[in-house]
C-alpha cells in the first residue's frame, strides 16, 4: 500500500517506508526462525545446542537495517538535488497507517529486547535512521559469535569476586561467553587446599555467577601441587 501510494504521489518517505516495512517483515520472520531452531534441545552434534543462531539472526538484521539507513539517505540525496511535488494529504494519511501498524508491531516486541535476536527485529519496526543502535547490535552480534566477554560482565572483577570465596585460592582459566541471545555460560578452575570444601565452595559460585546473568557453569577444583606430592608421601 504504501509503495503504491509513494509511487503515484511522488513520495520518497512513503517508498522508503514500505522498503522498509518489507525488510521489518523479513527481519521478524528470521527472529522467529532463529528463536524456534535456538529452541531445539542439544544433540550429540551441537552439544550446547543451537543458541549461537539467535546471534548470527541478529547480525543479519543489522546488516540489513544499515543497507535501509544508507539507501534512505543515498536517495535523499539524489531527491535534494532535483525535487520533486507530492500530494502531502493523501501521503500524511498513509503514513499515519504505517506508523499505527509499527507501533503495534513494536508494542509486541518490547517485552523481549533483553534477547539480542528479538533487538534486531524491534530495530527494523521502530524507526527509519537507527544508526547507532544498528552498529551497536552488529558490533554485539559479532563480539558474542566470537566467544567474546558480554559487555555486561567484567571478567577481571568476576575473577576476583569468585577467588574472594572462603576456601577458594585461586580461579584460573576463566572463561565467560553467550551461548545464544540471552544464555550465557562461564568455565573455569578453581584452586582449594582440599576438596572437603567443595559442595559448600561449589553453591556459592553458582550463586555469585548467577548474580551476573549467568546461568550455565562449570566449574573444575584443583588441588595445589604441593598437597598432590603429600598424598603420594
Amino acid at each position: 500500500m504504501e509503495a503504491v501510494a509513494g509511487w503515484r504521489f511522488g513520495s520518497l518517505a512513503l517508498l522508503a517506508d514500505a522498503g522498509h516495512m518489507v525488510t521489518d517483515g523479513a527481519a521478524q520472520g528470521l527472529a522467529l526462525l532463529a528463536a524456534w531452531i535456538a529452541a531445539r534441545p542439544p544433540s550429540p552434534r551441537h552439544s550446547y545446542g543451537l543458541g549461537r543462531v539467535e546471534l548470527l539472526a541478529a547480525g543479519i538484521n543489522a546488516l540489513t537495517m544499515l543497507a535501509v539507513v544508507f539507501g534512505i539517505g543515498w536517495e535523499a540525496w539524489a531527491r535534494f538535488q532535483t525535487p520533486r511535488a507530492i500530494d502531502g494529504g493523501m501521503v500524511g494519511a498513509v503514513a499515519v497507517l504505517g506508523l499505527l501498524v509499527n507501533l503495534g508491531v513494536a508494542r509486541i516486541l518490547v517485552g523481549g529486547r533483553d534477547n539480542m535476536n528479538v533487538r534486531g527485529a524491534y530495530l527494523h519496526v521502530l524507526g527509519d535512521l537507527v544508526l547507532a543502535s544498528s552498529l551497536r547490535l552488529l558490533r554485539e552480534a559479532l563480539h558474542g559469535l566470537l566467544d567474546g566477554v558480554p559487555f555486561s560482565v567484567s571478567l577481571p572483577e568476576l575473577g576476583r569476586e569468585l577467588a574472594s570465596i572462603p576456601g577458594v585460592l585461586e580461579v584460573h582459566d576463566l572463561h565467560v561467553w553467550d551461548l545464544s541471545g540471552e544464555r550465557t555460560a562461564v568455565s573455569a578452575h578453581v584452586r582449594m587446599n582440599g576438596l572437603a570444601e567443595w559442595p559448600a565452595v561449589l553453591a556459592e559460585l553458582q550463586a555469585r555467577t548467577q548474580a551476573h546473568g549467568i546461568e550455565h557453569a562449570t566449574f573444575q577444583p584443583e588441588l595445589p601441587t604441593w598437597s598432590l606430592i603429600e598424598r603420594r608421601d
